[in-house]
């Protein structure tokens, strides 16, 4: 809170892009979907509730970000094919929801 206070970050030169955002974003999502996979958050043959929440939130960003950023051509262009991987990011998540549920 009381870095907002001081105002601009000098260390930045403006603010970064939704794909940038999105990026950022994607990269941390696929570590914490790696961390449950080692964790193994299964006990007597269910997933436990506060994975299976992880992973319905990630899905439900996934979605959300492929609407806002529909238009932003570099998401949508075939040679960064971000679109692609964020539609097979969606079709991972649930299909661990679904067999965790």
């Amino acid at each position: 809170m009381e870095r907002d206070r001081q105002g601009f970050d000098s260390r930045f030169n403006d603010t970064p892009t939704s794909l940038d955002v999105y990026l950022f974003i994607f990269d941390r999502f696929r570590q914490i979907k790696a961390d449950l996979a080692v964790q193994n958050f299964v006990k007597a043959g269910k997933c436990d509730p506060a994975a299976v929440r992880i992973n319905e939130r990630i899905v439900r960003w996934y979605i959300l970000i492929d609407h806002q950023l529909s238009d932003v051509d570099d998401y949508s262009n075939r040679i960064t094919g971000q679109k692609q991987q964020n539609g097979q990011e969606v079709r991972v998540v649930l299909c661990c929801v679904v067999l965790c549920s």
